[in-house]
């Protein structure tokens, strides 16, 4: 499973460019357990579009299909890598790789818009502006 190596003397922006590597590759591949019409499935980060909360669950908008998972809001973003996701409102959780598009707060999600909260949206533009340069390079 080795991924790059690191030779002696080391120096402190080998050992970050390294982890950026490993970073870069195993980015979005934590899996998830979920469910659709009550049978177990499970899902890739790098799958999910969007999250949106609801009384006691959370529907996961991913692979065409709109799955369900019994937590909350908070506690589903403990399990997510967050630079791939920001909550874009009390209850709205958008992944940036289905990002299409962003203009004066309003997110394009590959043809839905969504409407970024006025106290976030700084926030918003900073994270994702990180995410895009992070994934150019």
């Amino acid at each position: 499973g080795v991924k790059d190596f690191i030779t002696k003397p080391y120096k402190e922006e080998d050992v970050r460019i390294s982890l950026d590597i490993i970073k870069k590759k195993t980015m979005g591949k934590r899996q998830l357990q979920v469910y659709n019409s009550r049978n177990l499935y499970t899902i890739m980060e790098k799958d999910i579009e969007k999250i949106t909360a609801y009384n006691g669950y959370v529907c996961i908008q991913a692979l065409n299909n709109v799955f369900r998972k019994d937590t909350s809001l908070k506690n589903m973003m403990h399990e997510l890598d967050l630079s791939l996701f920001f909550q874009t409102d009390r209850k709205t959780v958008i992944s940036f790789l289905a990002v299409t598009g962003y203009e004066k707060g309003i997110i394009d999600l590959n043809g839905e818009k969504i409407k970024v909260a006025r106290d976030r949206k700084k926030s918003f533009e900073k994270s994702y502006m990180e995410y895009d340069l992070y994934n150019k390079r």
